[in-house]
């Protein structure tokens, strides 16, 4: 067993906070903001670490720790870093009102709970946990609803997930990260990414649902604010495209629609006359008048596009054959 000491704590400060040496250990260590407990095999943080009433920062990673310590004497903190110890369940957090980050990936969590009274977090990170067979990361109703107003950040790799719903309140999140999971409903994925407003980068590789057809076209038309998936940006001329596409087949669908139902419209009428009457003529008017409104939209293909429009037309039937 490796516990924490005064000595410890004063040797594992910033370098630029050297002790001078008419300072005692406890005024010296009252002054500290930062303190790098990381890497020590540390399994218990003793009651010294009350000392520290100024602690901002506190590295704990890389250690054995089986619980979270009382950290109620330290308000002050912003940044919590326990990554990579042996951690089961979150506890002791609700006083730290401050906490901005709290990185707690590659421990035994099953259960983000805990953290209503984290009011000014914006960063969580719980991904990789070492999880049973057949477990799945839970995530608490109440945690996810007090986390939504500030959570800006948010990573929860590798543990199994197979839907993002229960983060939907989640309408801060300007960066997402959910690969390696088991997700696999484009459907599902495409509802949740429209409900997050500010979201500017997703990472989701290694999902079932990243091999369906056109999946990473489907995650752009329905993220308007998207700029980064997978660590490849978005360029504007191929968003363009994508959304211009999508509304050129949304017109496709009104112009079949108009077809079988005409309206009392006499508009709609001499529309629906002029496609009952033709069959093949249809699609190329259709096509037509679609590919203008592209046009009028400032639509522009980049390199690769004009094939997926192609093939998509193909499919239809609806390529001009002469």
């Amino acid at each position: 067993m490796v516990k924490s000491s005064i000595a410890l704590l004063c040797k594992s400060t910033s370098n630029l906070k050297k002790r001078k040496i008419e300072q005692t250990p406890e005024q010296y260590l009252k002054q500290i903001t930062h303190l790098y407990l990381n890497g020590k095999r540390l399994d218990e943080i003793g009651p010294e670490l009350s000392l520290c009433r100024n602690l901002n920062v506190l590295y704990l990673y890389d250690n054995a720790l089986k619980a979270i310590p009382d950290l109620s004497v330290v308000p002050q903190l912003t940044h919590l870093y326990l990554q990579n110890n042996h951690i089961s369940r979150i506890d002791n957090l609700s006083s730290l009102s401050r906490l901005e980050k709290l990185f707690l990936s590659r421990n035994r969590i099953t259960v983000v709970e805990g953290l209503e009274g984290l009011f000014s977090l914006r960063e969580l990170r719980v991904d990789n946990q070492r999880l049973s067979p057949g477990e799945s990361l839970l995530f608490d109703d109440q945690t996810v609803a007090a986390l939504a107003k500030n959570l800006a950040r948010l990573d929860v790799a590798g543990n199994y997930l197979d839907s993002l719903e229960d983060f939907i309140p989640l309408t801060c999140l300007s960066y997402l990260c959910v690969s390696n999971n088991q997700l696999d409903s484009i459907t599902e994925l495409t509802k949740v990414l429209s409900s997050w407003p500010q979201l500017k980068q997703l990472e989701i590789y290694g999902n079932p649902v990243m091999s369906k057809p056109r999946a990473r076209d489907a995650i752009i038309i329905s993220s308007k604010s998207l700029e980064i998936l997978d660590d490849k940006l978005i360029p504007q001329p191929t968003r363009r495209f994508l959304e211009n596409w999508n509304q050129f087949k949304g017109f496709r669908l009104e112009a079949s629609e108009v077809a079988m139902k005409p309206t009392q419209s006499s508009i709609d009428q001499d529309l629906a006359s002029q496609l009952t009457d033709l069959s093949y003529p249809v699609s190329t008017s259709v096509k037509a008048q679609g590919m203008k409104r592209l046009t009028e939209s400032g639509f522009e293909s980049p390199q690769g596009e004009v094939a997926l429009w192609t093939d998509e037309v193909k499919d239809s039937g609806e390529l001009d054959q002469n």
